[in-house]
């Protein structure tokens, strides 16, 4: 498939998987109905971490190491934390998926809430433990973007991937949607199916159009971890408890509160600052090959074609001896 075939091309792929795959499922009304696709797409997470995890021998081998591979602490610490907090803001959908439960009460929300976030701990662990280990500081912010084209395993990972994400978009589409019902319409019976499609119409497409302004994951997370994920796991609910909790604000029990919010709020202002900064800059693009094949993938295959050229020379040794020999004899002859 040439590079000029529709299919080729990243914004049309993008734009049929939002047409045939997020938009149905966007438009469902009771989240409750995305717990079977929730199922489906943690047990592509689970297969995704294990082909990671697999593929540490040859890949650790492959890519090599560099003296400042284990530097504990670089200048991306702020974006480090977003991306990190990111990986666990569910904050905004509890309301509804509270609201989803069969019985909803508190033992049942803490036993969700609990083993939920624990085996997201765990495979956020195992993640990216294994990846960093694999490809220490060549690491992008997609890991998949460190695996050569050529990888058929690393390609099925990367396909299952995708997949994950257009599972997960509708449960943030509902969040979207809800929020914006809540402040337009407070009263739920003047809401009508026209409104409800107008509204999934409308956030599917701006979402669309803002996905074609880059292609590069670690970016996106990066923003989307200091400017959103860090305030509404941080600050706000520090700032909320400080108003709710009586006393003074500076006494026991709202010192801790005050002392996240001011981590909060500036690991959010740094944070914020550094990636606009990359943005602007053109400094980002170094942790992001954009679909290029890197460096040691291109050294690999450089090498296995002189190989397969050598074993083919050697396969045809005879031939080209007989052949010499044959020129030389006429040469002679003549």
């Amino acid at each position: 498939m040439s590079h000029t075939h529709i299919l080729a091309n990243r914004n049309s792929i993008v734009f049929i998987s939002t047409i045939f795959v997020t938009l149905p499922l966007s438009l469902q009304k009771d989240i409750a109905k995305m717990s079977k696709v929730s199922m489906v797409s943690l047990l592509l997470i689970i297969y995704i971490t294990l082909f990671v995890i697999m593929s540490y021998g040859h890949m650790s081998k492959l890519v090599g190491t560099d003296d400042d591979a284990y530097t504990f602490i670089g200048g991306d610490i702020t974006q480090a934390i977003g991306i990190i907090v990111f990986a666990y803001m569910c904050h905004h959908s509890s309301f509804l998926l509270y609201g989803s439960l069969e019985n909803p009460t508190q033992m049942r929300w803490d036993t969700v809430t609990h083993a939920s976030v624990s085996i997201s701990c765990l495979i956020v662990v195992v993640f990216g433990t294994a990846g960093y280990a694999t490809f220490k500081s060549f690491s992008q912010g997609d890991l998949f973007e460190n695996y050569c084209l050529s990888d058929n395993g690393a390609n099925m990972a990367r396909l299952l991937f995708t997949i994950t994400i257009m599972l997960t978009y509708p449960i943030e589409c509902f969040v979207v949607r809800e929020v914006l019902e809540n402040v337009f319409w407070p009263y739920k019976e003047l809401l009508t199916k026209r409104h409800h499609i107008m509204l999934t119409l409308a956030i599917v497409t701006v979402t669309f159009l803002l996905s074609t302004l880059t292609d590069c994951l670690g970016v996106v997370l990066e923003l989307n971890g200091v400017a959103t994920a860090l305030p509404l796991a941080f600050i706000l609910p520090s700032l909320c408890y400080m108003k709710l909790e009586t006393g003074r604000i500076t006494s026991k029990k709202k010192i801790y509160a005050l002392l996240l919010a001011t981590l909060g709020c500036s690991v959010a202002l740094i944070g914020t600052m550094k990636v606009l900064a990359n943005v602007f800059f053109g400094h980002s693009s170094s942790n992001c090959s954009h679909g290029h094949e890197l460096d040691y993938c291109s050294m690999n295959k450089t090498i296995k074609q002189v190989v397969q050229t050598t074993s083919r020379i050697i396969q045809q040794g005879p031939f080209i001896v007989n052949t010499s020999r044959t020129i030389s004899t006429s040469m002679t002859e003549g």
